[in-house]
């Protein structure tokens, strides 16, 4: 555990030792593009926001069209099988 404290301790002393070294422009404007960074991210938040709207959206119709696909065979099968009676072997080639 000392020796952790003891390297944190040597690079804080070497970051403020070359920062110290840097000239008063480059230091400005090194502290110019820190205060100028997106922390909010709100364009990746939009983004995402944007992906997971869109995988909602083609998860609901993948659902809606497997439903309507089985509602669809059940249908035919019932027809085949109640209003023009034939057995339930019947297949496709023989009508």
């Amino acid at each position: 555990m000392k020796y952790a404290k003891d390297a944190q301790m040597r690079y804080i002393r070497a970051f403020i030792e070359r920062d110290q070294k840097l000239p008063i422009q480059e230091a400005s404007k090194r502290l110019y593009e820190q205060k100028n960074q997106n922390l909010t991210r709100n364009d990746q938040i939009m983004y995402l926001s944007f992906f997971m709207s869109a995988m909602e959206l083609v998860v609901t119709i993948f659902i809606f069209s497997y439903f309507c696909g089985i509602a669809w065979y059940l249908g035919c099968e019932l027809m085949l099988d109640f209003i023009d009676d034939l057995p339930l072997n019947t297949k496709a080639v023989d009508l």
